[in-house]
């Protein structure tokens, strides 16, 4: 019988099945089978083999490698600044930029900061390599641990002697187990004498070889026996409950309320009194930040409510928990209720523009800064999906077109590009909310709007489908998160043959600025960023930005390709960073396009000029919405007033706020 293997699953119900084929499987399972697992710290215990390296590491890649959970209370860098394999294990660990870790490896309990490697096959447990690598003995080698070893860093109990290291061993039979091969040196000179014992630092023996000799130094035996268990456990759980803690204030601070937000603060509280006052803390944070109040448009209620609720079971508040937890459930009633809608502002987009469309995000990396605006005073583009006793979808906009669809069959591709509906259907497919019960005994109900002029660039079609995709997965209880609805939608587009990118949906399902970025690849891989900007400046852009609809429709294919040279003025230096960059922007647009402007537009600009530190059209360009930023809130005044008054412009100026 294997005690690491036989014995573990036992404990494990998923693994009864095989066990019971097993030597005394039947009664492992009778026995242990019922038992709840639990952690013990035995003080006296000498050693302990659970297994060898390699036999850890192939339990971890067998047959059911795929229930493996190789990510836990982890802080890890983006896949373009380090490169970590997907097989690896990492568990309650902080890793920094910079990091390579191979194939297969298991890494628990450790902080890893930039330029190691560690190998494919290897184990690493308790390392806390600080981020200052200035004392490294040779600062141009970062430390390595090659394929198939193990680095374990442990506490030990008080302080070792001289004399307890250096006993004569009398008669003892000399083996690995009692030898004194690990010196006891600083940090970093323990991490150069490792790599050199490994036998990654040729050449330096000379330098290295004396550095061990007249080192202090341990046996494996002495080791273990020195190893404070307790401090050990204490340190970990104290990782687990930082690395705990980080990521629930960045779930309140953000709205990100998807965690679990109960079972982090489970790992904060082994802090015992100090994770009561994190807990705590972070009850005052959701407080302060009212994240009903700042989200109502994104946010539901429901999980904003759990976390207040989480938070104070947390602190022992058991009956203000229970108190709270009635509008939890009212929320969750509410949300839902068989009609949803959804609201959403348009996308303005600064810069970045065109580089999210395919092929070109596929195939290099894509940078796009926007914003979600509302228009006077509301949010233009929406969607009301709601179950109906009746069979069939029903399916109706704002321009007063209806179509009711009884065979579901019948929405098949490919659709007419004049079909004003092929949107809708688009979405009924992606979401495969056809092929769903709700569907058998009910029907549909889908009304969309957009207030906003056809052709206007805002993203109007994809910021539809947004609304669209997302009413539809509320209706079947599905993942409406922002980043699977952002997906769906790209699939949408292709389905519907406009092509196109990521940004407008982006734009859309994203309050406020953000800037985000996507990497080559299929699926693309994207990652926004939300700019946090402070009222002031929000203040100052609303003052300054001014959001024209120039009266013409944005379509290349009506636009007159324009003359001479892009219409940037080279002879003045913007004065704001945000109109160099709309202006270096727009003259990459004409260049890449002679389609992206026309007469009338040149017009626009060159009359706007004196007026303002940067502008350009958004989207697609060729006519439809134009941002003018103006050098002050006084200039942007007279420059509104003087566009109202032309007669050759027009123009109709927009009343925006921040969505």
């Amino acid at each position: 019988m294997s005690l690491y293997e036989d014995l573990v699953a036992a404990w494990v119900p998923t693994k009864h099945d095989w066990l019971r084929h097993r030597p005394l499987g039947e009664a492992l399972v009778s026995k242990l089978g019922k038992q709840r697992m639990f952690s013990y710290c035995a003080y006296d215990l000498l050693f302990l083999h659970f297994g060898t390296l390699s036999e850890v590491l192939d339990h971890l890649s067998a047959a059911d490698s795929a229930l493996v959970g190789r990510r836990h209370l982890c802080s890890i860098p983006a896949t373009i600044v380090s490169d970590i394999a997907a097989s690896v294990v990492v568990l309650s660990c902080k890793i920094a930029d910079g990091v390579a870790i191979g194939e297969d490896s298991l890494i628990y309990n450790s902080n890893i900061s930039g330029g190691i490697q560690i190998g494919s096959q290897s184990i690493v447990v308790g390392i806390n390599i600080p981020e200052n690598s200035d004392r490294m003995i040779d600062n141009s080698v970062k430390f390595m641990l090659p394929d198939c070893h193990c680095l374990w860093e442990v506490p030990l109990v008080g302080c070792i002697q001289e004399n307890d290291m250096w006993k004569s061993t009398g008669g003892q039979e000399k083996c690995l187990w009692n030898a004194k091969l690990f010196p006891i040196l600083s940090y970093f000179e323990m991490l150069s004498v490792g790599m050199w014992l490994m036998g990654l630092s040729d050449g330096k023996n000379q330098y290295f070889l004396p550095l061990w000799r007249n080192s202090q130094r341990v046996s494996l035996e002495e080791l273990h026996r020195s190893i404070d268990f307790s401090k050990m456990c204490i340190g970990s759980c104290n990782q687990q409950a930082d690395l705990a803690a980080g990521i629930a204030k960045a779930c309140i601070n953000y709205g990100m309320l998807g965690r679990n937000l109960s079972h982090l603060c489970e790992a904060i509280l082994q802090k015992e009194i100090a994770g009561i006052e994190i807990c705590k803390d972070f009850l005052d944070l959701a407080l302060c930040l009212k994240l009903i109040e700042q989200n109502s448009k994104i946010l539901p209620k429901s999980p904003a409510y759990q976390v207040q609720v989480d938070l104070l079971r947390a602190c022992g508040e058991e009956t203000k928990a229970c108190e709270l937890e009635h509008k939890v459930w009212a929320a969750v009633a509410d949300e839902t209720a068989s009609a949803v809608g959804y609201g959403f502002g348009v996308r303005v987009d600064f810069v970045g523009g065109r580089s999210d469309t395919t092929p070109w995000s596929l195939e290099r990396a894509a940078h796009v800064l926007n914003i979600a605006m509302s228009l006077e005073g509301s949010l233009p583009i929406g969607t009301i999906v709601e179950s109906t006793n009746s069979s069939g979808v029903l399916i109706s906009d704002d321009s007063g077109n209806e179509l009711h669809i009884e065979e579901l069959t019948s929405i098949t591709l490919p659709f007419d590009v004049n079909d004003p509906f092929r949107l809708v259907k688009s979405a009924l497919l992606v979401t495969g909310i056809i092929h769903e019960n709700i569907l058998v005994s009910n029907g549909l109900q889908i009304q969309t709007w957009a207030n906003v002029a056809q052709g206007s660039g805002l993203g109007t079609s994809s910021i539809i489908a947004d609304a669209v995709v997302k009413g539809h997965l509320q209706i079947i209880d599905g993942d409406d998160s922002n980043e699977n609805v952002a997906r769906l939608v790209l699939v949408l587009e292709q389905l519907m043959g406009t092509g196109g990118g990521w940004q407008d949906q982006i734009g859309g399902l994203y309050p406020g600025i953000k800037f985000t970025a996507s990497y080559p690849g299929i699926p693309l891989r994207l990652q926004v960023f939300p700019l946090v900007a402070s009222p002031q400046l929000i203040s100052e852009l609303q003052q300054r930005l001014l959001v024209v609809f120039t009266g013409q429709v944005s379509s290349t294919c009506t636009s007159s390709p324009r003359k001479g040279s892009p219409s940037v003025p080279s002879t003045r230096q913007p004065s704001h960073k945000l109109g160099e960059i709309m202006l270096e922007a727009w003259r990459l647009h004409q260049e890449l396009d002679p389609y992206r402007s026309n007469e009338y537009v040149d017009e626009l600009c060159a009359f706007a000029d004196p007026y303002c530190s940067g502008y350009k059209l958004v989207g697609a360009g060729g006519g439809g919405f134009a941002l003018l930023l103006a050098k002050d809130a006084t200039t942007a005044k007279e420059l509104r007033s003087m566009l109202e008054k032309n007669p050759e412009f027009d123009s109709v100026i927009y009343n925006w706020s921040v969505y």
